[in-house]
């Protein structure tokens, strides 16, 4: 049953490798070597304690239920990520990640800005040319959108919503630049930028004439104080 149970992990980790590049593969790879001999321990150690606990190696069963593999697998990937999680690790990952006919490239950060790694570059259309013909010919497929064809509008019939026309009477203008640009007339104000333009403020609000007479008095109003002569007989002189 345990052979059978590093099958199916092993079974799925090739479907995860479908897709992957180089530098992710060599890393699954020495992450599974790790979680392999992580589950050797938790195998040993509960073999062990059942042994000591009076069983028979007949008897030896291993607890395969999925709370159990559940809470062991997080474990054996946390483990095997930080063993693995080293810089030096990792430039190795990317070192034998190697092209070319004597492997001479790799995917380090050294050999990808190299000069040797330019240099090929630059010489691909000599070099390699059916490579390079690819390259060149690959472009990315015209969208629905893009496939449509534009149509050519005049420029004098595009209205620019960006800038706002200039609805002030001519008069209006040649008054304002001979004032000097310093006073507007009625309705119009002057903008930050120094052009006229209306004023909304004299649009939106109209003169309403306001009374300033005093209003009737109303209600009760106020009231005067009597003195209560009722029980006057009764004060002590």
């Amino acid at each position: 049953m345990l052979s059978g149970d590093l099958h199916y992990f092993h079974v799925g980790l090739k479907f995860i490798i479908i897709g992957m590049t180089d530098t992710q593969l060599h890393w699954l790879i020495y992450t599974s070597y790790h979680t392999y001999f992580l589950q050797h321990g938790d195998i040993v150690s509960e073999t062990v304690s059942q042994l000591a606990a009076g069983k028979t190696p007949n008897d030896v069963r291993l607890d395969v239920t999925k709370p159990i593999l559940c809470d062991r697998s997080v474990r054996w990937f946390v483990k095997a990520f930080k063993l693995i999680n080293k810089p030096d690790i990792i430039q190795k990952a990317s070192l034998l990640c190697a092209a070319g006919t004597d492997n001479t490239c790799n995917l380090s950060f050294d050999s990808l800005t190299s000069v040797k790694a330019r240099r090929m570059l630059r010489d691909l259309p000599r070099t390699a040319p059916d490579m390079w013909e690819r390259i060149q010919s690959c472009r990315q497929p015209a969208t629905s959108e893009d496939s449509t064809t534009a149509v050519l509008v005049h420029e004098d019939t595009v209205e620019n919503e960006e800038e706002p026309g200039d609805e002030s009477p001519l008069e209006l203008l040649l008054q304002f630049v001979a004032s000097g640009k310093k006073c507007a007339p009625d309705g119009y104000r002057i903008d930050v930028d120094g052009s006229l333009v209306i004023n909304t403020a004299a649009d939106m609000f109209e003169e309403v004439p306001v009374s300033t007479a005093e209003p009737d008095p109303s209600g009760r109003g106020k009231r005067r104080r009597f003195v209560n002569k009722q029980y006057a007989s009764l004060v002590c002189m």
